[in-house]
């Protein structure tokens, strides 16, 4: 028999109603666009009861951050350490692991690129947070690509951090155009041509390419 879920507490579901809430409002108004009075009333709570709940509106800031971290980011970690001990079955790990959790929490995600944006110069303890978890991703990435470069799998002409950036570039860019076209991209078909991209440019054997220094494509830079 299955065990009975203990019950929410009064507090538990209004801190559900607030992350929930606010999640909606900072994606269609950004957190400037947004005051604790709207989310109060989309939570269905007194401005005061919110105010007792999270102070005020940075430390608001940093609990939807913590939810970020909780909710995409530690579950993407895991993901990654369950994956083949291979430089390719780890970057896979990752690539898989994003679109996965992409698809249970989008949002979120996309919060988190947005907040990278609004946050840009703030230069307070929002901007430092989103960093951190922005770039754990990159380093993440990063890590591999080392491992890949070591063991002789993954091509060496290219700077291993742009090829990181180039990694977390790609799996944002194919996450938002998710998120605004909906039922217009297939999730799992956009993933698996990323995957196949990624992997086959990544390979050593392809490190010399048609299109190198002596033979750029038109209208290149030299």
């Amino acid at each position: 028999m299955a065990k009975a879920q203990p019950a929410q507490t009064g507090r538990q579901a209004r801190l559900e109603r607030v992350i929930s809430s606010s999640l909606k409002l900072f994606l269609g108004k950004g957190f400037s666009g947004v005051s604790l009075d709207e989310i109060a009333i989309a939570a269905a709570i007194e401005t005061e009861e919110l105010i007792e709940e999270c102070k005020n509106k940075q430390n608001l800031g940093m609990m939807m951050l913590n939810q970020i971290e909780y909710k995409a980011i530690e579950p993407l970690v895991a993901r990654i350490a369950e994956a083949h001990a291979t430089p390719n079955g780890k970057l896979v790990g990752l690539l898989n692991g994003f679109s996965t959790i992409a698809a249970r929490q989008a949002d979120y995600l996309v919060l988190l690129i947005r907040f990278g944006i609004e946050f840009k110069g703030r230069d307070d303890e929002l901007e430092d947070k989103t960093k951190i978890l922005s770039m754990h991703l990159v380093k993440i990435a990063d890590g591999i690509i080392k491992l890949g470069a070591i063991r002789g799998a993954f091509r060496t002409d290219i700077d291993r951090t742009d090829l990181a950036n180039l990694v977390v570039g790609s799996l944002n860019g194919m996450l938002l155009e998710w998120w605004r076209r909906g039922e217009e991209i297939s999730g799992a078909k956009a993933t698996r041509a990323l995957r196949r991209v990624l992997l086959r440019g990544f390979e050593e054997a392809v490190s010399k390419d048609d299109f190198g220094i002596r033979n750029p494509f038109p209208g290149s830079h030299p």
